[in-house]
């Protein structure tokens, strides 16, 4: 093969891969850098998804403040792994739980199970800006209740986007392919 039809093989081959990742970015920026902004209404109650990072506690402590709902529920790891037993769990405004399995879908299935037992019938769900679509796609497919999830902003550092693409991307494979959750017995 000449030299000059293998360099146009190669750039054709770059340009391909380079024009797939653009598409992959544009597509993605609505989904994890910039999901649609949810209208807050009055709830029953707040829910942190996991990791409940400081950001998402503050939230949730200034949506009660500002009478958007009157409890907080928060996704907390099993025992013994970090962050587990945060002291906020003590606080009578909090109900610390952890979701099984861990996971988003897990999450849906402590909601519905918490919302059984204290008459709730809506809730703010807060979580950070990368996971808010997938979060959405599941709590619209898992539970049966009304859960608005609201963005949690996140710093966008190049690290941080590079992740969110590919574990949020990911993940709402896994989230297709696998199904909600068995739903908890009444």
């Amino acid at each position: 093969m000449p030299r000059t039809r293998r360099r146009r093989i190669a750039i054709a081959v770059v340009s391909a891969c380079l024009g797939l990742a653009a598409l992959v970015v544009i597509a993605g920026l609505p989904l994890y850098v910039f999901p649609p902004p949810a209208e807050i209404e009055r709830s029953d109650l707040v829910q942190v998804l996991g990791p409940a990072l400081d950001d998402r506690i503050e939230m949730a402590e200034q949506l009660v403040a500002d009478g958007y709902a009157d409890r907080i529920l928060v996704s907390v790891p099993p025992e013994g792994e970090p962050a587990s037993d945060p002291e906020w769990c003590n606080d009578p405004l909090f109900t610390c739980q952890v979701p099984d399995p861990y996971t988003t879908d897990g999450e849906t299935v402590m909601l519905e199970r918490f919302a059984r037992e204290h008459g709730v019938t809506s809730t703010i769900v807060l979580t950070e800006t990368g996971h808010v679509a997938r979060a959405r796609y599941i709590y619209s497919t898992c539970y049966p209740g009304d859960a608005t999830v609201v963005e949690v902003p996140a710093d966008r550092t190049a690290q941080w986007l590079v992740w969110t693409y590919a574990y949020q991307t990911g993940a709402f494979v896994k989230a297709f392919l696998t199904g909600c959750a068995p739903t908890p017995d009444p």
